[in-house]
C-alpha cells in the first residue's frame, strides 16, 4: 500500500468516526430526567438560589434537599428558554463534542498512531449514556484533569475545575480522587494545589453538607437495595452478564485488555515507578464500573487514558 493510499484510508476512517460522533451529538433527547432538571433550573432562577428543601415530591415536601447539580440545571433551563427543544439539542451536541475534544486532549491522540481505535472504543463504551445529564459535564471535567496531568502544566486550573464540578454533580468526589493520585507523583511539590482543590469543595450552596453528600448517597445506592434491584442504571454490570451482551460491555473489555498490555509493556521497559498512580486510578474507576452501569463512561475514559500510556 502506498503512503498516499494509507493517508486516504486513515482520513476516511476519521471522517466516518466524525459522522458517527455528529449523529450521537445531534440525536434527539430521550431522557425522562429532562423535566426534573428543567424544573430545578426554573426553581433556582425564581428563588435566586438552589432548593434547600424538596420542592418536587409531595411525600418528601419540606425535607432537607441537596441539589449539587444546580449549575447544570441552570445551563439546561437557560438553553430551553433561549431556543426551546432546539436549545436542548444544541446544548447536548456542544457537550458531547466537547467531551470528545477533551478526550483527545487528555490522551494526546494523533491522526496516524492507532488513536482512532482507542477513541472509538471509548465512545462506544460511553454511547449508551450520552444523554443530556450532568454526567456529560463530569466526564469533561475528568478529561480536563487528566489532560493537565498528562501535559505536566496548568496545575493551577485543577482547583477551578473542581469548583465547577462540586456545583455540577455529586461525582465531584472523583475529581479529588484523581487529584490525590496526581499528588502522589510529587507530594512535596503538589500538596498546595491538592489542598486548595480540597478546600474549594466547600464553596457550594450547602457547605459541608454538600461535601459529605456523595458519601451519604453511596450508602443508599450501593449493595442489593431497592435502587440497584429496580433501576437499571444502578444495576451491577455483572448482573445478567451485561458486560458480554452489549457493544459497550465489549468495548470496556477491550479497554481493560489494552490497559493490561500497556502496563505490561511499561513494566518490561523498567517504568514501574510511573505505573503506581495510573494503575490506582484504573483500579478505583474499575471498582465503580463493577458497582453500577451508570459508571461505565467514567471507567471508559479513565481506562483509555491509562491504556494510551502517555502519562
Amino acid at each position: 500500500m502506498t503512503p498516499q493510499n494509507s493517508r486516504l484510508i486513515t482520513h476516511g476512517l476519521w471522517a466516518a468516526f466524525a459522522a458517527w460522533a455528529l449523529t450521537l451529538a445531534f440525536a434527539g433527547i430521550v431522557d425522562t430526567d429532562i423535566w426534573f432538571h428543567l424544573a430545578g433550573g426554573r426553581h433556582t432562577v425564581q428563588h435566586l438560589r438552589p432548593p434547600v428543601t424538596d420542592p418536587f415530591s409531595y411525600p418528601s415536601a419540606d425535607n432537607s434537599y441537596i441539589c449539587l447539580h444546580w449549575l447544570f440545571q441552570l445551563l439546561m433551563y437557560g438553553s430551553y428558554q433561549l431556543a426551546g427543544d432546539a436549545g436542548l439539542i444544541g446544548l447536548k451536541a456542544i457537550l458531547i463534542l466537547g467531551l470528545l475534544a477533551s478526550c483527545i486532549a487528555a490522551m494526546g491522540l494523533k491522526l496516524r498512531d492507532g488513536s482512532l481505535v482507542l477513541l472509538f472504543l471509548t465512545t462506544l463504551a460511553c454511547s449508551a449514556n450520552l444523554t443530556l445529564r450532568p454526567i456529560l459535564l463530569s466526564l469533561i471535567y475528568l478529561c480536563l484533569m487528566l489532560a493537565i496531568w498528562r501535559r505536566g502544566k496548568g496545575f493551577w486550573l485543577l482547583p477551578l475545575i473542581q469548583l465547577f464540578w462540586v456545583n455540577t454533580q455529586g461525582l465531584f468526589i472523583l475529581g479529588l480522587f484523581t487529584c490525590g493520585l496526581w499528588w502522589l507523583e510529587a507530594p512535596r511539590q503538589r500538596w498546595k494545589i491538592l489542598a486548595v482543590t480540597g478546600l474549594v469543595c466547600f464553596i457550594n450552596p450547602y457547605g459541608w453538607h454538600g461535601v459529605l453528600f456523595p458519601f451519604v448517597l453511596f450508602t443508599h445506592i450501593s449493595g442489593n437495595n431497592v435502587y440497584s434491584l429496580n433501576i437499571q442504571e444502578f444495576t451491577s454490570i455483572t448482573r445478567g452478564g451485561f458486560y458480554l451482551k452489549t457493544p459497550a460491555g465489549w468495548a470496556c473489555l477491550a479497554l481493560i485488555a489494552a490497559t493490561i498490555a500497556t502496563a505490561a509493556a511499561a513494566w518490561k521497559h523498567g517504568e514501574r515507578h510511573k505505573l503506581v498512580a495510573p494503575l490506582l486510578l484504573f483500579a478505583g474507576f474499575f471498582f465503580l464500573y463493577t458497582r453500577a452501569m451508570r459508571n461505565i463512561p467514567l471507567f471508559a475514559v479513565s481506562a483509555a487514558w491509562v491504556a494510551c500510556g502517555r502519562w
